[in-house]
């Protein structure tokens, strides 16, 4: 058996620098998910508050935990003129 030739036919193996940008890239992609998700959250529950709706029934009516709703509406309340980037921030 000809090493050479085996090693000719191995695939190529990426080096560790290409390797770590790849795992930055998956990782800034799933921040950005879980930032979205988090923005879509405090949005509704910016307009349920507007409705004034309780906590506990925006949670319900979500289907998302409650103490993350309180952290909203409370934020929501001390900072009404915040957007939802800045209240994100807070959280």
């Amino acid at each position: 058996m000809d090493v050479r030739k085996e090693l000719q036919n191995l695939p190529d193996i990426p080096n560790v620098p290409d390797l770590q940008e790849a795992e930055g890239e998956v990782i800034g992609e799933a921040r950005g998910r879980v930032q979205g998700e988090l923005l879509k959250v405090i949005r509704l529950v910016r307009k349920k508050v507007t409705r004034n709706m309780s906590a506990k029934k925006i949670a319900d009516m979500l289907e998302k935990d409650l103490n993350l709703i309180v952290r909203i509406c409370n934020a929501l309340r001390e900072h009404p003129d915040w957007n939802d980037e800045k209240i994100s921030e807070l959280l």
